[in-house]
């Protein structure tokens, strides 16, 4: 056997290895998240019940020409992302299958901020690195965002492992020096997880700004090419993504992001403003000062839609400023340490980059995974032997996670697995044509029991988030269109059968009040909610 030979089949050998070693480790971190998101208990957040599950329904089966405002103004959204777990659900696979199956998308981002650790740490393998290397993914995994997202079906861990992956690209080639192929790959995973859910936008942004200087540090000759190249392949993947929905709403509506940006694309079904969720943005510049130490201090209802306490932000800048401060008492190692610097440089300005967007256009805690991750970064360089001078090396630097001890995370809503359907709710079987009438507001959320309906029911929701019998009217018409074009049964959802809304709303539709013997429970697995489901009838229509 030749030189050449013997070289190529000792590097095939040591790829094999390496493949092993690293597929290993992602199935490590597929058990642990599909075990802890069985732990953490089946998601019937409330999300989940308004427009997860529905959302694929309505995309599959054309049902935004049939249903109205089945899901409030969250039927809207992007559906793409929801598809898995809705092929799931329909296939009856058991509910504990789904529960660890919806915990790889933690898994693969854990994985890949597990191999960024390992960027830092080089040839090193001592039970000290390795130590802190699973510290720092644990305390990134269970941040107060993360952690009450993990297993659920709310989209923010899906696209923060897609950017989370692509950070690792950039930050291999900034350590490596040396131009990789799949940078070329980086725009496009960037593009589809900003199409699929648009809280990836300030993730996706903040790492875009260091893809130049990745380029820079090996020195490619085609710099400029390949920012364009990747800015294209981004929109175009963007477009990919966003372009079957978008068609879809422009055609019924004339508005490609309806309801959003509707003072740009004037749909004539609501009013013409660029609304957006203001409730948790900060009001002046000062809000936006405290947020990390508020975030940090108290346990409360300012960033999220439950109480909330993290404080991994403020240690996150308390790290930054110290990796900063270190580098201009350190400068005569700058150049030795020049390959660690350069990633510890791309994943300070993407921490900081995506906080400033966060709190710029959301302040909505549970938009933080990306921020976790970073901060597990951060975290890993600082406690990490090579974190610190060698004579302050011990236990004393992994004081800096005794805060962590106090996250409180929000609790979005779980049930039990029970080994069975993942939705057990039952109903009566209905015939074609039959109209559902949601009388409940928006608390609880009654959207995924659509599809348990039925594809020939019917249902409209005269009181939504979007529309009301005082707001929006062209969606008001539409249903009473439905309601007095039936031509088989009418129900109706009620959260209470006697209710003064209800009973009005029922006799402005000519429809009989609701009677307590034609009505039965719709009770959930769980304690979050107890609705009827009444038949009616038309009365005679008023002269």
């Amino acid at each position: 056997m030749n030189t050449f030979s013997r070289n190529k089949a000792q590097s095939d050998a040591l790829g094999s290895r390496t493949f092993l070693v690293h597929f290993t480790v992602l199935v490590i971190f597929v058990v642990i998240c599909g075990a802890a998101s069985i732990c953490l208990g089946k998601d019937y957040s409330w999300d989940l019940r308004n427009y997860h599950y529905y959302n694929a329904w309505e995309f599959l089966h054309n049902r935004i020409n049939i249903d109205v405002l089945a899901a409030n103004l969250q039927g809207f959204h992007n559906p793409l992302l929801e598809l898995p777990f809705y092929f799931a659900v329909s296939a009856g696979l058991p509910d504990y299958f789904i529960g660890f199956a919806m915990g790889i998308p933690s898994a693969i981002a854990g994985f890949f901020l597990w191999k960024i650790t390992g960027l830092f740490a080089g040839d090193k393998t001592s039970h000290r690195i390795l130590v802190a290397r699973i510290v720092a993914v644990a305390a990134a995994i269970t941040g107060a965002a993360g952690w009450c997202q993990l297993g659920t079906t709310s989209g923010e861990w899906p696209v923060s492992a897609l950017c989370i992956a692509v950070f690792y690209l950039i930050l291999r080639t900034i350590k490596q020096r040396q131009f990789s192929k799949w940078l070329y790959a980086c725009g496009p995973i960037l593009g589809a997880a900003c199409a699929l859910k648009m809280t990836a936008i300030p993730m996706a942004i903040a790492i875009s700004a260091v893809f130049p200087f990745a380029l820079w540090t090996c020195r490619s000759r085609n710099y400029i090419r390949i920012c364009f190249v990747a800015g294209c392949t981004g929109a175009v993947a963007f477009i990919a993504f966003a372009a079957p929905w978008g068609i879809v709403l422009l055609h019924k509506y004339g508005n490609p992001l309806f309801p959003y940006f509707n003072g740009v694309f004037h749909s004539t079904y609501i009013e013409d403003s660029n609304w957006s969720d203001t409730r948790f943005l900060p009001k002046n510049l000062k809000e936006a000062l405290v947020t990390p130490f508020r975030l940090a201090a108290k346990r409360e209802a300012r960033y999220g839609d439950s109480r909330v306490r993290d404080p991994r932000i403020l240690i996150g800048i308390g790290l930054s400023l110290y990796l900063l401060i270190r580098r201009g008492t350190n400068s005569a190692k700058q150049d030795k340490e020049q390959g660690r610097q350069s990633i510890e440089n791309a994943v300070i300005i993407c921490f900081v980059l995506q906080l400033c967007l966060w709190i710029h256009f959301f302040s909505y805690y549970r938009y933080a995974i990306g921020l976790e991750l970073f901060v597990g970064v951060l975290i890993f360089h600082f406690i990490s032997p090579e974190g610190l001078p060698e004579r302050k090396v011990s236990m004393l630097r992994y004081l800096i996670l005794l805060p962590l001890l106090f996250t409180y995370s929000q609790n979005l809503g779980k049930a039990r697995f029970n080994g069975g359907p993942y939705f057990p709710e039952k109903f009566p079987a209905m015939q074609a044509g039959t109209v559902v009438i949601n009388l409940v507001a928006t608390d609880p959320p009654l959207g995924y029991l659509s599809p348990l309906l039925g594809e020939g029911v019917t249902v409209v929701k005269p009181y939504s988030n979007l529309s009301s019998p005082t707001r929006n009217l062209k969606f008001q018409k539409a249903i009473s269109d439905v309601i007095h074009s039936a031509q088989r049964p009418i129900f109706a959802f009620a959260k209470d059968i006697n209710g003064d809304i209800e009973q009005r709303y029922l006799r402005e539709q000519n429809l009989s009040p609701v009677q307590p013997a034609n009505c039965f429970s719709v009770e959930g697995p769980t304690f979050l909610f107890k609705n009827f489901l009444c038949e009616l009838r038309k009365d005679n229509p008023k002269n």
